[in-house]
Formats: structure tokens, C-alpha cells, sequence
């Protein structure tokens, strides 16, 4: 499969986090509301948009039958070896979030995919190309953005500890430069706390 994908040029959008929340709803049943997860759901998502994230996540649960539940957990297990497979083929990847649905946070449903992206296998190097470079690659961007040269956007993080030794530092940027103009410290965290984060 992953040589038909390379030869046709396909890039594979991974939505590996909206596969855990359904996976872990399966299998915690009326657990999962007790859950960080479930409450960052509940806190983050837009009400008007969505509804009350504990209505309808009790609506889910109430519908699971035992088959589901396995069925479901079975799912995010191969989904990872489908990742990897897909990966060691040299399909191009992309970390896909599912953002702005009822089981993602947009911003942190990225944090999510990419350490989903190094359970199933890939190295922090290798989930970092997938989104920037092959990110770049598949919005034909490439000329502009996804890698740091001379010339380029630059769009840029900077995190405390290197991201290739533990990915999960891209998560409290200590700044951001976006579109030309840096963030520092006291910007992101006065923005963390005006979205409760």
C-alpha cells in the first residue's frame, strides 16, 4: 500500500488524537469524564458551537456495546502500525488534528498528534518534518515556509529544551515569532490565561 501511496503521490493526514478520545471513551465508558481530557474538552470547546461537552459525551458512552469498546481500542493500536508502516515507506505525512470538531482543542490537538505520531514509532525529528517541511510540501509553500533559511517566513517557536530530545517541550514555548512580530514570555502566558490554558 505504501508504494502505491508514494508512486501517486498521496499525502496522508495522520488524525491519530481524534482515534485516542474515541478509543479512550470506549474504554473508560463514564470514566472518561472524569478524565484531564474530558475536562479540557469541556473547558476549551465552544459551547454555542458544540453543545455541553458532558451531554454529549454521556450520549456517546450510553451507546457503546462491549464489541465497540475492543473494536475501537483495536483501532488505535493499528492505526499506529499503519502510521509507521506508511512512515517506513516514505509516504509523506502530515499530523493531521481533526481541530474545531467536538474531540479536538485546536492548537493542542497538534501538541497530541505529534506524540501520538512518536508512540507510533517515528523519531522527534521525523515528526517535526511531518509538520513543517511535509506541511509546507502539501500547501505548495514550501518556497515560502517549513524550514529556517534566509529569505523565508519566519514563523518560528522557541522552546527551553531541544524538541529532539523530548517533543513534548514544544508545548510551553518560552517565545513565538509569527508573521515577523516575537511574542515573549509574559505575551504567551498573558494569552494562556485569558483562554484559561
Amino acid at each position: 500500500m505504501a508504494d502505491r501511496l508514494r508512486t501517486a503521490g498521496v499525502t496522508v493526514s495522520t488524525i491519530l488524537g481524534h482515534a485516542l478520545v474515541v478509543s479512550d471513551m470506549y474504554r473508560l465508558g463514564e470514566r472518561f469524564l472524569d478524565t484531564e481530557q474530558s475536562r479540557r474538552l469541556s473547558r476549551y470547546q465552544d459551547a454555542e458551537q458544540y453543545g455541553n461537552r458532558s451531554d454529549i459525551l454521556i450520549q456517546h458512552i450510553a451507546r457503546m456495546s462491549p464489541e465497540q469498546q475492543a473494536r475501537n481500542q483495536v483501532s488505535l493500536s493499528e492505526a499506529l502500525r499503519v502510521i509507521k508502516a506508511l512512515h517506513d515507506g516514505n509516504v509523506n505525512l502530515v499530523p493531521g488534528t481533526d481541530s474545531n470538531t467536538e474531540y479536538a482543542i485546536a492548537g493542542m490537538a497538534l501538541h497530541e498528534e505529534m506524540e501520538l505520531l512518536i508512540a507510533a514509532g517515528l523519531s522527534p525529528y521525523e515528526v517535526l518534518r511531518t509538520a513543517t517541511v511535509n506541511s509546507a510540501r502539501l500547501l505548495e509553500s514550501l518556497d515560502h515556509q517549513g524550514t529556517i533559511e534566509v529569505g523565508k517566513d519566519a514563523n518560528l517557536i522557541l522552546v527551553a529544551e531541544n524538541p529532539l530530545d523530548g517533543i513534548v517541550t514544544l508545548r510551553t514555548p518560552t517565545g513565538v515569532m509569527v508573521n515577523g512580530r516575537f511574542l515573549g514570555a509574559k505575551e504567551l502566558e498573558a494569552m494562556r490565561l485569558a483562554r484559561g490554558l
